[in-house]
């Protein structure tokens, strides 16, 4: 089994054993839960069997954090838990581990911008105690020495295949694949527009009737915003008159949205868009997913 490799050391820093994370699983085992998802690094314990059989290691408490690594720096993205109790074998123990990773969707759908279709790849910074179980003559327990936390890193690839099957069996890709993360702080001069999207965001928390009704609204200020630091450019294309606008129905709205964003896709098989953007065929994708949404067939 491919692995990539995290020393267990003990407090004088000795090599005691190791822990093997699978970078080639056949499947990375996930659920969903009410928070987001829970997904397990599969993972073996190896600990030989000491020369000094009186005094055989105990490993516990294992945990690892996950980031994500990019050009500018590694990224936290979550942190996985094992809370298995592992001890030595003849010749040596092959026990399996499960590092829990549990988290909400937003992380996944940071990392999956920046995978951008790759491999899963990530700095795993592993931890866990370590400390000696002496056996006492003739007795059936064991004192234990004062644990000592071990540290290591290590990198760890997994193949795109497996992590999209993984996406896929979690039913939240498109949810992930829908995420367009904004900048944290506003450009500037783009303030006020800022301001109703996070008046937006905030409508759609509240719910109800009233929380959308002010969700749109928040949408058509910050449209309106923006409209005054740029003029929309239509390339000499004209509009539908204000009359015509007044008594558009919503439904005909929306099928004039539909209608524009297919012509922007057009520019792909049709016209001169030769290279796309991540961003830009996010805005076709949500669009198409929302339309489909509000449609629904």
């Amino acid at each position: 089994m491919p692995s990539a490799e995290a020393k267990i050391e003990d407090s004088a820093r000795n090599s005691v054993g190791r822990i093997n994370f699978d970078d080639h699983p056949a499947s990375i085992p996930s659920c969903r839960t009410a928070e987001g998802f829970r997904l397990t690094l599969p993972a073996q314990v190896i600990l030989p069997w000491p020369d000094n059989d009186q005094a055989l290691s105990v490993v516990r408490n294992l945990r690892c954090r996950i980031s994500a690594i990019t050009k500018v720096g590694n990224v936290e993205l979550g942190t996985a838990v094992d809370n298995g109790i592992y001890h030595p074998a003849k010749p040596h123990s092959n026990e399996s581990a499960s590092f829990d990773w549990a988290g909400g969707l937003e992380s996944l759908a940071f990392y999956e911008k920046l995978r951008n279709g790759g491999v899963a790849f990530f700095q795993l910074d592993v931890q866990g105690e370590h400390c000696y179980g002496l056996a006492v003559k003739n007795e059936k327990w064991r004192f234990t020495t004062e644990p000592y936390t071990f540290h290591d890193n290590l990198q760890l690839r997994l193949p795109a295949e497996t992590w999209s099957q993984m996406l896929e069996n979690l039913k939240v890709a498109a949810n992930i694949h829908l995420a367009v993360p904004l900048p944290a702080e506003p450009p500037t001069g783009w303030n006020k527009v800022w301001g109703h999207v996070l008046d937006a965001r905030s409508g759609i928390r509240q719910g109800g009737s009233s929380g959308l009704k002010a969700c749109a609204s928040a949408v058509r200020e910050a449209l309106t915003e923006w409209q005054k630091i740029e003029k929309e450019d239509l390339g000499g294309w004209q509009p539908p008159s204000l009359q015509q606008r007044q008594t558009m129905a919503l439904r005909e709205r929306i099928d004039f949205l539909r209608w524009i964003v297919r012509e922007i896709a057009h520019l792909g098989p049709h016209g001169t868009a030769t290279v796309w953007t991540r961003d830009e065929v996010m805005l076709l994708y949500a669009n198409l997913c929302a339309l489909l949404a509000a449609r629904r067939p």
